[in-house]
């Protein structure tokens, strides 16, 4: 009885500390533009730390996950490689970003993640294990913008890395039933808007719109009414911002219609289309859009036909669509 208590308290620690390895991105993220922007540390040195706080507990997840399920690991990790080494053979042009990308971000961080959290025996570990690192988040970035209004930083332009590393954190606060949590969410949602980009502020607004009408349908009036009056407010908060010095990009799109702007990604979209045109069965490889444009063509589900092809993607976004639509039944079941 004694040994399966201490087993069962072992276990939940090592959960714990998945959970903390997999989900300390966000608070690194904000802590490395504080660090640059605050404490004026060159962004290079500022992706070592991250690269070392990302790296150290990281590694004792991916043993302690292995030592749980290694086959999973080494399935994974073998259809991963023989799927890298395939792509580079067929598509010798995108080698170059395809391998640079995978050493740094898919091998060593983002796919060790996924897998990490599969073998975490307890989701609810998980979900307060990413609770707590959402509050130090919140704090953090409270820090970070006390210190723009008091002068030690000058906010010149939005920031993307910025609102997304706030997006999980705001929605993790968010679905606490805590008033305290809410409000904290709420203030991480302000930040998105005004230093970040609509990106994830949209992606917050649909998040609570799904909580509104599935969990909370009596407070969908009163939050359509507060809604319309932030509205009307949105150009005394702007004449507040700019006397601070700071230009929100996303109430500026807002207030003067150019909210549904692509910002000039149109141009990307049509440069990786064309190319795409010519091979679409077969689509331009992992990685396909890096050597036509650069950079990534910033659409997900323009990336995944460039990546596989129409029919391969058309496949992976119906699986993706078919699961998606299985979890939420299961999530509503559960609520």
């Amino acid at each position: 009885m004694f040994t399966e208590k201490n087993r069962f308290k072992n276990t939940q620690k090592q959960d714990a500390f998945i959970s903390f390895a997999v989900m300390i991105q966000s608070l690194l993220l904000v802590l490395q533009i504080f660090m640059i922007d605050v404490l004026h540390i060159a962004s290079e040195s500022t992706t070592i730390y991250r690269v070392l706080l990302t790296a150290i507990p990281m590694s004792v997840a991916i043993i302690l996950s292995f030592i749980r399920k290694p086959v999973r690991f080494i399935v994974c990790y073998a259809v991963t490689l023989l799927i890298l080494l395939f792509n580079g053979l067929v598509f010798p042009a995108n080698a170059s970003y395809m391998w640079s990308d995978a050493m740094c971000f898919l091998l060593p961080v983002v796919l060790p993640s996924a897998l990490c959290l599969t073998c975490v025996t307890n989701v609810k570990v998980v979900w307060h294990t990413l609770y707590k690192i959402s509050w130090a988040t919140f704090c953090l970035a409270v820090f970070y913008v006390l210190n723009i209004f008091g002068g030690n930083y000058t906010f010149s332009g939005y920031n993307m890395g910025f609102s997304y590393a706030l997006l999980l954190p705001a929605m993790s606060l968010y679905s606490r039933n805590s008033i305290i949590s809410k409000l904290a969410s709420i203030v991480l949602f302000i930040l998105i808007v005004v230093l970040g980009s609509r990106g994830a502020a949209v992606i917050y607004v649909m998040f609570v719109i799904y909580d509104l009408v599935t969990r909370h349908k009596k407070l969908l009036v009163p939050a359509a009414l507060i809604v319309m009056l932030v509205v009307l407010l949105i150009p005394v908060f702007m004449d507040a911002l700019n006397d601070l010095g700071i230009s929100s990009r996303t109430l500026t799109m807002l207030l003067s219609g150019d909210f549904r702007s692509d910002s000039g990604r149109g141009y990307l979209y049509n440069e990786v289309l064309d190319a795409f045109w010519e091979q679409p069965i077969l689509g331009l490889g992992l990685w396909g859009d890096r050597p036509i444009i650069g950079i990534y063509c910033h659409n997900i589900i323009l990336e995944m036909y460039i990546n596989w092809g129409m029919i391969g993607a058309t496949i992976i976004l119906l699986i993706l669509f078919f699961t998606v639509i299985v979890l939420f039944i299961a999530s509503l079941k559960e609520n």
